[in-house]
């Protein structure tokens, strides 16, 4: 079963799961390119590198099909399902250094 990508924290701030974050660094690259600038895009790629990268090493075998399907910039089941499967490989915690990461290279 797919989960959602977002869900409402205690005090109703919105929360985006890994798969949402995923995602979303996919549309940033593969969706409208009116919505993203050159810099967000070159962000959006670090962060999929580094997510598909931490799935690999948590034993992840589908990386090059998840990019592919990714860069289809689409959200179909098959596409979310080896998404979530990615980032489930990768773990929380090194989804989260790989997003400081991103965030730490742009200070």
């Amino acid at each position: 079963m797919i989960r959602p990508m977002t869900q409402k924290s205690p005090d109703g701030v919105d929360l985006i799961s890994p798969t949402g974050v995923l995602i979303a660094a996919a549309n940033a690259i593969y969706g409208d390119p009116s919505e993203t600038s050159a810099k967000g895009k070159q962000n959006a790629a670090k962060i999929i590198d580094g997510i598909l990268s931490a799935a690999v090493a948590g034993g992840f075998k589908q990386r090059d099909i998840l990019e592919t399907l990714l860069s289809c910039n689409g959200r179909d089941e098959r596409t979310l399902a080896m998404a979530q499967a990615a980032c489930d490989a990768a773990g929380n915690h090194r989804i989260v250094n790989v997003i400081t990461n991103a965030m730490r290279d742009e200070r």
